[in-house]
């Protein structure tokens, strides 16, 4: 999950609208988790390239694709 979300900022950058990064875009659409109060999560079971493991590679992984968004 965390490396879908380095990739998809990577894209948005270069191929915003190509069929790659629309894929990729649907693919955490679909790995996107629910929480209490319609709260959207990105939890990932491996460590982030910062060292984060847990919740905190969690919320790591939820700001890179909601940065990728917001490109």
């Amino acid at each position: 999950m965390y490396a879908n979300a380095l990739a998809v900022n990577a894209l948005s950058l270069v191929d915003p609208n190509g069929a790659t990064t629309s894929s990729l875009f649907a693919r955490l659409d679909d790995l996107k988790e629910t929480r209490e109060g319609n709260r959207i999560l990105w939890p990932t079971e491996a460590p982030s390239w910062t060292g984060a493991s847990g919740d905190l590679a969690a919320i790591e992984t939820t700001g890179l694709v909601t940065y990728a968004l917001l490109k």
